[in-house]
């Protein structure tokens, strides 16, 4: 039943969400001075020249509709019916303190392919971080110096003050997620994920158009804390697997069905902070990475920089728990060399179910800073060695990688699957995820140029290291290329390849069709759009049934 406005129970709450709203004005007007005083610091060198703020790292300033778009080459396959949506950054406001590229406000690009029509439209995923601009939780570029350090306490001063008065009655907003860097569907929603936050729920509406209808959080099961950007689906289940990590030691593991509702969740202790982007699974386990990236606040004050730092002396070890463990007590660990990755491309069980066969892109070292600018080159790139003509490869670059565990001796073997170009960004056909599968489909980032740009797409053949490749025109960079079955195909490469290409001699971007079958350099079709997309993170291909179902699911 309703209770009265003037019962002295819903008094009591009103008068402490007033309390708590200036608790919040108090800390971001903290903050904002904080943020003046980082940014005379800086002397602008994190901001103004920084490269993840020009060129096409640079946010497009307009949002707009393209309701119908021109096909410039090729045709259409009559059996990509749905919408294409990637996620990236594309900062409103220019920072103070510094910028990262992980930092900027998350923006739809959504291509739909519709009978006879093809349109386009970019979004900003309307977080309360979007909204309100300069918030009292500080990004990742302004994690350096004492200022930053300040911000990291202030920031959790006010969650315990915040959190610690909270009831369960007591609605407060969570103003700092930029929802920029995925895009996932599951249980008939879609969602938009960066891994410091909850999810964010968008609707794909019949045009194409993108509607943010806020955080969700599971039915409250991660109202306050994070959620990978990198979740997993079990083709056989429907079960996504999910975690979450913030700067204390730690993760939380979670199952949720196919339905949407979160069936377990588990604590799992690491004895340092790490940064963990992404995961795996098989058919029975769920696969961690603790690996050497760390937090240390130290290098903040003593080298003024972002403190995810490469740390050779924590241990890299891959983690396997059952999927639907009821502690951590069950997980086993395996070590392997020092080492970062973000992304795995698949993992499976052998026919014996004594092994695991884990396939990433692995690098031998890592600083979060070289994605930060700082005033500084971004990498130092030595490539090829043009007076032996061999190929060199710095140790930040990454390699596609295989790891086998033994899950009864606790073996490891180790093996770069090919070294012949650096790459990113892996995807494989989706029903496949964590069942054996014979190819992953990968960005080729650059070997010369300074900056994580993406030259062409590369299918490689996990077992032999065989590639073929797509180059981009000279100068044009992609994104990641997002495989689609093709209906009715029989073959696991039969199937489509997506991608935006930025075109600099236009400063515009195209929608590239490839055959992931042939690896053709001749686009199944082209699509020329009426603006750039921001080189970015992750996409996500929605079929046509999934725009209805996500339509007909209650938010």
């Amino acid at each position: 039943p309703p209770v009265s406005c003037s019962s002295p129970h819903n008094r009591c709450l009103g008068t402490m969400n007033i309390v708590l709203r200036l608790i919040n004005l108090g800390f971001f007007y903290f903050h904002l001075i904080l943020d003046i005083i980082q940014g005379w610091q800086s002397h602008s060198s994190r901001t103004k020249n920084n490269p993840y703020l020009s060129g096409n790292f640079a946010p497009v300033k307009q949002v707009i509709t393209a309701p119908s778009l021109s096909v410039t080459q090729g045709r259409v396959p009559d059996d990509l019916r749905g919408e294409f949506v990637r996620n990236g950054p594309n900062p409103v406001h220019v920072p103070r303190g510094g910028y990262h590229w992980f930092d900027g406000d998350g923006m739809l690009h959504g291509v739909r392919l519709s009978k006879n029509n093809v349109s386009y439209v970019n979004r900003y995923v309307n977080t309360a971080r979007y909204s309100l601009g300069d918030t009292i939780v500080p990004r990742i570029g302004e994690l350096w110096g004492i200022i930053g350090i300040v911000k990291i306490y202030a920031a959790r001063l006010r969650e315990r003050i915040i959190y610690g008065a909270r009831a369960d009655h007591i609605t407060t907003s969570v103003p700092w997620s930029t929802a920029n860097t995925n895009v996932f569907y599951h249980g008939g929603k879609m969602l938009a994920l960066v891994e410091d936050q909850p999810p964010t729920l968008i609707k794909i509406l019949e045009d194409g158009n993108l509607e943010t209808k806020g955080l969700y959080d599971y039915q409250g099961k991660f109202a306050h804390r994070a959620f990978t950007a990198h979740p997993k689906i079990c083709p056989i289940t429907g079960e996504a697997m999910g975690f979450g990590y913030s700067i204390n030691p730690g993760i939380h593991y979670d199952v949720i069905s196919k339905e949407g509702v979160v069936t377990s969740s588990i604590k799992i202790k690491l004895p340092k902070a790490v940064m963990m982007h992404d995961m795996a699974i098989t058919e029975h386990y769920t696969i961690f990475f603790d690996l050497s990236l760390v937090f240390d606040p130290k290098v903040m004050v003593l080298q003024s920089r972002i403190p995810f730092v490469f740390d050779r002396t924590h241990p890299s070890r891959i983690g396997v728990i059952p999927r639907h463990a009821r502690s951590d007590a069950e997980i086993k660990w395996f070590h392997i060399a020092p080492c970062f990755l973000f992304h795995t491309a698949n993992a499976w069980e052998t026919k014996s179910h004594k092994e695991i066969v884990i396939y990433g892109c692995r690098s031998d070292n890592f600083e979060l800073d070289q994605l930060g600018g700082g005033g500084q080159a971004p990498f130092e790139f030595v490539g090829k060695d043009y007076k032996s003509g061999s190929f060199v490869r710095p140790d930040y670059q990454p390699v596609l990688y295989e790891w086998v565990l033994n899950l009864e001796t606790g073996a490891v073997s180790e093996r770069p699957v090919t070294q012949e170009c650096y790459l990113e960004f892996p995807r494989i056909h989706p029903d496949l995820n964590g069942l054996p599968s014979r190819y992953s489909y990968i960005a080729i980032t650059s070997e010369v140029n300074p900056l994580p740009v993406l030259e062409g797409v590369a299918k490689v053949e996990l077992a032999t290291g065989r590639i073929s490749t797509v180059r981009w025109p000279e100068g044009h960079y992609g994104s990641e290329a997002v495989f689609v079955p093709r209906k009715g195909a029989q073959d696991e490469d039969d199937g489509y390849l997506l991608s935006f290409v930025y075109r600099p001699d236009t400063d515009l971007s195209d929608f590239v069709v490839l055959d992931a079958k042939t690896m053709s350099s001749v686009p199944v079709c082209t699509v020329s759009l009426p603006q750039r997309v921001p080189f970015g993170f992750h996409g996500i291909w929605v079929s046509e049934e999934e725009i209805r179902a996500q339509l007909g699911a209650e938010a």
